[in-house]
């Protein structure tokens, strides 16, 4: 399984994200950081079982929100989108692509308050109920989803960002 324009350390959270349930759509998380072998720590908290996939990852200097469709396919960096959570809330953002072709889009996260990008906790906070999560756009309409509500798998990315801080 490949994973285009996403680091080591994502590409085997999503794999592992995969791998967790062939029935229904689950949250997975890890509650400790996981490595790379180029010893880059991320904390990670993807959903589905096969694209399209919703995604964070976080490591110490920066946090991306990751998709995953092939519906990505064909539109460039930077391209204006909106996302909208199960919780009903929509967010317009810039979508940063490595290569037109590529199935992965990101939206850049902050774990700092008024930074110039979307706030991590924020975005988190709108995947504790269960609904829907979507991105459009001109042409574009991707939905993830149903997605179960993410309280559990969310507590467990937090005590994985306190370990990641602290080393």
């Amino acid at each position: 399984m490949r994973f285009p324009g996403l680091s080591i350390v994502a590409t085997a959270a999503i794999a592992a994200a995969l791998s967790v349930s062939a029935e229904a759509q689950e949250w997975v998380s890890s509650p400790t950081p996981l490595q790379a072998s180029d010893g880059n720590r991320a904390c990670i908290l993807f959903s589905g079982e096969a694209p399209p996939l919703v995604g964070v990852q976080v490591y110490a200097d920066y946090a991306h929100l990751v998709l995953m469709a092939d519906e990505l396919r064909g539109i460039s960096n930077g391209y204006d989108a909106t996302l909208a959570f199960p919780s009903g809330a929509a967010a317009p953002v810039a979508l940063f692509k490595t290569s037109v072709d590529s199935d992965v889009a990101l939206v850049r996260l902050s774990r700092n308050a008024g930074a110039q990008a979307v706030d991590l906790d924020a975005v988190t906070d709108q995947f504790t109920v269960t609904g829907t999560f979507s991105v459009s756009g001109e042409g574009l309409h991707v939905e993830v989803g149903p997605l179960p509500d993410a309280t559990v798998p969310i507590a467990s990315l937090q005590t994985c960002l306190k370990e990641l801080d602290n080393g």
